[in-house]
């Protein structure tokens, strides 16, 4: 058993399956590996991805924007009652750190 466990955390901390699937009756592809396929293709195949992938900047780019709009807002409102007050850390990684207080 203790054989199981560690197998189990070092296939974890390798970020693979702790179960193999059984190959037989299905041509040799593993069954979710075919459902996955179908997915992609149903959502624009290669095509699709490449599109998703490329979207990608732009969509950081809008995050970032997003954050930094908060960010401001935060900064100029500095919230406090009776019950809570928040101080806000900034990093030179322009991070912020909301530590209640």
């Amino acid at each position: 058993m203790n054989a199981l466990v560690w197998c189990c955390s070092v296939l974890a901390s390798l970020n693979l399956p702790a179960a193999i699937e059984d190959l037989s009756g299905s041509g040799g592809v593993p069954q979710s590996l075919v459902e996955k396929a179908a997915a992609v293709r149903q959502n624009g195949g290669a095509a699709g991805l490449t599109q998703l992938i490329n979207d990608l900047p732009v969509l950081l780019q809008r995050n970032k924007e997003i954050l930094d709009e908060v960010l401001a807002i935060v900064l100029s409102m500095r919230c406090s009652c009776e019950f809570i007050s928040v101080e806000v850390y900034l990093f030179a990684s322009h991070e912020a750190t909301f530590v209640c207080v």
